[in-house]
Parts: C-alpha cells; sequence; structure tokens
C-alpha cells in the first residue's frame, strides 16, 4: 500500500496519469456526435488533371460518357438529379461541379460532379463522420473510378468544415472570438472607429497537408443576424492513387476534429450538448 502511495506521490507518474486521462476525454469528446453541433456544412473535394487542348484549356473527353455511367452507378442511393447550368450554355468549364445527385428532393447529402472535379456535402442533420461521411465519400471515389476507363491523375484533395453561430453585436466579434475560439485579435494602435467586420486566416503545415483556419464575421441567411463563422479545411497537392485518396480522408478527418476540440473553449464547447 506503501508503495502505492508513493508512486501516486511521484510528480511524474502524477503528470503520467493526467496526460492519459487528458488524452481519454478528448478522444471522447472527439468521437461523440454533439447534439446542437455548430457544423454548417462538411464539403469533401477530389480533383484531377485531364490533357489540355489547343488553347491550353484542360479537356475530358470522356466526360460525357463517364456521366452516364456514374449516375447509374450512384442512382440507388442518390436518385436525385439536378444540373448548375443550362445543358446549352456556351461556357467552357472544368474544375467546377455541373452535375448534382441528391439523395432525395433537395434532401442532403449532395454528390456532385464536373469535368476535373467531385465534391460530396453534407450538413449537421444528417453528418456522421462513421459510418454515414466517411462511407459516402468512399462510394462516391469508387463510382468515380469505375466509369473511366483509364485511370485518372488525382492531384488535390480537400477536406472542409464550416462552422457558425450567432452573436449579439458584430462590435463585440474580438471578445466573443477571444472567449470562444482561444484566438486573441490586438491592436497595438488607437482604432479609428467600432469593428464592423473581422476576418482572420491561418495557415499551417502538417504531414504534407496544407491546413487552414478562417475566422470571419458573417450574416446567418436564415434569420438575418450577425455570426460568427470559423471554417477548417485541410489540403493537399500531389499526384493520388485511390489507396492515397482513401487513407488521406481519415487522416485529413481527424486532423480537423482534433482543431474542433482544441480550438473551442470547454464551456463553448459543452453549449453544442445541451
Amino acid at each position: 500500500m506503501s508503495r502505492m502511495s508513493d508512486q501516486f506521490g511521484d510528480p511524474l507518474m502524477k503528470n503520467i496519469l493526467f496526460s492519459a486521462f487528458e488524452q481519454l476525454i478528448f478522444e471522447v469528446m472527439r468521437s461523440k456526435k454533439l447534439k446542437n453541433s455548430p457544423l454548417k456544412e462538411a464539403i469533401f473535394e477530389l480533383s484531377w488533371q485531364s490533357p489540355l487542348d489547343q488553347t491550353g484549356f484542360p479537356l475530358d473527353k470522356e466526360f460525357e460518357l463517364v456521366l452516364g455511367k456514374f449516375q447509374s452507378a450512384i442512382a440507388n442511393d442518390f436518385p436525385i438529379y439536378k444540373r448548375t447550368i443550362p445543358a446549352n450554355a456556351p461556357l467552357k468549364i472544368y474544375g467546377r461541379p455541373i452535375h448534382q445527385f441528391w439523395k432525395g428532393e433537395l434532401k442532403w447529402p449532395v454528390v456532385q460532379l464536373g469535368p476535373g472535379i467531385l465534391t460530396v456535402n453534407d450538413t449537421d442533420e444528417n453528418y456522421v463522420w462513421d459510418p454515414n461521411y466517411r462511407q459516402t465519400i468512399h462510394s462516391a471515389i469508387l463510382a468515380l473510378t469505375q466509369s473511366y476507363n483509364h485511370q485518372r491523375s488525382f492531384n488535390r484533395l480537400s477536406l472542409k468544415y464550416i462552422d457558425s453561430v450567432d452573436i449579439s453585436l458584430v462590435s463585440e466579434a474580438s471578445k466573443f472570438v477571444s472567449e470562444n475560439l482561444q484566438t486573441n485579435i490586438m491592436n497595438g494602435f488607437e482604432v479609428p472607429g467600432e469593428l464592423s467586420g473581422l476576418n482572420i486566416h491561418q495557415v499551417f503545415s502538417v504531414s504534407g497537408s496544407q491546413i487552414a483556419i478562417t475566422i470571419q464575421t458573417a450574416v446567418n441567411n436564415s434569420n438575418g443576424k450577425p455570426a460568427i463563422m470559423w471554417i477548417t479545411s485541410v489540403e493537399k497537392n500531389g499526384s493520388f492513387s485511390v489507396e492515397n485518396v482513401l487513407s488521406w480522408i481519415d487522416e485529413a478527418h481527424t486532423i480537423a476534429s482534433d482543431l474542433f476540440v482544441k480550438m473551442l473553449n470547454p464551456k463553448f464547447y459543452e453549449l453544442f450538448n445541451q
């Protein structure tokens, strides 16, 4: 008994136990779905290269055939088709979604496809990483690769989360961000007036990926109230196989979810569980 007491009295042992407990709490917070999440939209993007035409513009000659195959491959889960621009529009488009495949009539998630780009978008109403969102991304990627006769050269991956909460006054945005998002904004000079807008953008490099955090004032379109929006995005450029893409998705999600938990003041975080 005395040995055990001596062990736990050791400062090093106390630090180890505290760190282990802290990590356990962190894992629980990261994995559970919040009752009242601030998530507005989750966006996964996958881009690939195509040969250039005589004018130097990317041209995917297979795309129209691929579109039909892709639509058939996901029709059971995404039966509602919509187009973002008119079919006869005289536009050369690349790297922008044109075709949408909805779970139901304006029912999320939505898979979008365009020359050189695939996206999977969802909102908090349906969002759960595993199995929902993760599986939808996997299924969309596999449908894409099966629709092409030749493997595409994937060159850009992106996973983005857009969160937002209403605030009382834009002039109090700096205080709100400091207290709740643990990001301090300080001016070393006398400001010329009342704060009417805020935009903070930081970029970090981790394991070959770029992590961007943007905090800005916004307007809640549903009620017209001022809001604070924070966007967490993980992006990677390079040359990727399907296997690379699928493994990176899990890595990117871990980075983004870790940042979400660490960034929020614990008291602010718990408000989303009420």
